[in-house]
């Protein structure tokens, strides 16, 4: 989910969303044969598989600034970079340390990107073996965070969360993008 976000992610995508190994062959892209085939039958096997990927191609479709081929560099219209990287304590990510536990977050405006409306989308990755709290950047008043989707959950309705820190499982990665509340 974390390079979701980059060109060519599409090249993986039918070989996870079906379960598909292709039997450890990884030039398959190049074979008009069975190790290339998808094997759709096993869409009702996969079906949250299917979900989560279908919730993010449809996130991905809807916030134009993760379709960007390059990034502002500096704070845009929102007072936010427009891309910035974190730590388990936003704004304060060590890159000397092992990556085990990172977050980004994508600042997107009306204004810059033609987007619907103004939000935030933040990626918290946790790589480690053990579960890990992070504290949530701190977005525009009136904003809330909303969660997308979780890796170590099935369902992928958007909810409104609390701020504060949240413990992302071991190996589990958390996409949460930040709104106006409608409440």
């Amino acid at each position: 989910m974390s390079v979701y976000h980059i060109d060519g992610f599409r090249f993986d995508l039918a070989s996870i969303l079906s379960r598909d190994s292709q039997g450890g062959n990884n030039n398959a892209y190049c074979q008009d044969n069975l190790t290339s085939w998808l094997d759709w039958s096993n869409l009702d096997r996969h079906a949250s598989m299917f979900e989560f990927f279908r919730t993010l191609i449809a996130f991905r479709k809807d916030h134009p600034v993760l379709r960007r081929k390059e990034f502002f560099t500096g704070i845009n219209s929102s007072g936010y970079p427009e891309l910035s990287f974190h730590g388990e304590q936003p704004w304060s990510l060590d890159e000397a340390s092992p990556f085990h536990t990172f977050g980004f977050m994508y600042a997107e405006t009306k204004r810059d990107h033609d987007a619907s409306e103004d939000c935030f989308i933040y990626c918290a990755v946790n790589t480690y073996w053990e579960a890990r709290s992070f504290e949530l950047p701190i977005i525009p008043e009136g904003m809330r965070w909303h969660k997308i989707a979780y890796t170590a959950e099935d369902a992928y309705a958007e909810r409104q969360i609390d701020f504060g820190p949240v413990t992302l499982t071991s190996r589990s990665l958390l996409l949460l993008v930040g709104r106006r509340a409608t409440c």
